[in-house]
């Protein structure tokens, strides 16, 4: 029997789903040039409550070897190519019969300038069909979300693959902490002003999902007012880490809830079902949580990063 990685997402962790999600498509390729199998478990996370995975093998927390919380302890030079080469000797030393349970969200794309990063992902080609079949059959949503999702779709007349998502991430500090950003950020009006040109370009109608609820409310507002085709289905956002990457650097900590949590999954889910998808955010890597769900799931698709007027 060969061994086998299995990457998890586990509460603790700095890093979100998207992360997850991004180091678990790349080790799907890649454990098969090491003659390994894979697979994924969230069994160490709350979400998973509205999220499921197909590994059932309980196994204690302490046996995850967190590869991104290693190198911050041994310290490196070059990120990308140390990341790459701990990933490389995780799987080189994984013996048969032996399941080797990590945290990895390595994709070579680390490898461009950060401010290359986005363009990477637009332009990178989408998964292979044996990928995308593995993690639609292998992580799932929960009946209670699945329901959730049936029941605004049916109450706001919208059909499965006949709406469009926008998508902005503020950030944490704006949206979480309510401190001051540590990147330039848009005032709601200007996404505003997106959503409205989006929804007279496209034909569809449009769903807005954002990590700021605040925004959401003022969109939802202004949608109302001015009788435009914009929804949004709940204000009730969280990050899914207490202590995500960056939030030491604010000296803060993000509130994880329940709730918030069912409203990640419901989240997710609406990607999987819109025709198509737009991403606004403050970031370089733009959103994980966002692209890699539109790639499982054959969604097209395009981030782009705010920019502040000159």
């Amino acid at each position: 029997m060969v061994g086998k990685i299995v990457n998890c997402f586990y509460e603790g962790s700095e890093s979100g789903f998207g992360d997850f999600l991004r180091g678990s498509i790349h080790l799907y390729e890649r454990t098969k040039s090491h003659g390994l199998d894979f697979g994924i478990d969230i069994s160490h996370h709350p979400i998973n409550q509205f999220i499921k995975t197909k590994h059932e093998e309980d196994f204690d927390k302490t046996k995850i070897k967190c590869l991104s919380n290693q190198l911050k302890k041994e310290g490196f030079n070059n990120y990308a190519d140390t990341y790459n080469k701990k990933l490389f000797d995780e799987m080189s030393s994984t013996k048969p019969n032996e399941t080797n349970y990590i945290f990895s969200y390595f994709d070579y794309v680390f490898k461009v300038k950060s401010n290359l990063f986005i363009k990477k992902i637009n332009e990178s080609p989408g998964l292979s069909k044996s990928c995308s079949k593995f993690f639609k059959e292998n992580l799932y949503f929960s009946d209670e979300v699945k329901i959730e999702v049936k029941k605004e779709l049916d109450n706001h007349g919208l059909k499965r693959k006949k709406f469009n998502v926008l998508h902005f991430r503020l950030g944490d500090e704006k949206s979480f902490y309510k401190k001051k950003e540590r990147f330039f950020t848009p005032e709601f009006k200007h996404c505003f002003e997106i959503c409205r040109s989006k929804s007279k370009k496209w034909t569809n109608p449009v769903v807005v999902i954002s990590d700021s609820n605040e925004l959401k409310a003022f969109i939802k507002d202004k949608a109302r007012e001015e009788g435009l085709p914009l929804y949004v289905f709940h204000l009730e956002s969280c990050h899914s880490q207490k202590k995500p990457s960056g939030c030491e650097e604010s000296d803060s900590e993000a509130v994880v809830s329940k709730k918030g949590l069912f409203y990640a999954a419901f989240d997710m889910m609406i990607i999987t079902l819109a025709s198509r998808g737009y991403s606004y955010s403050v970031y370089d890597h733009g959103s994980g949580f966002f692209c890699w769900l539109c790639k499982i799931y054959k969604v097209p698709f395009k981030i782009q990063k705010f920019k502040q007027d000159k």
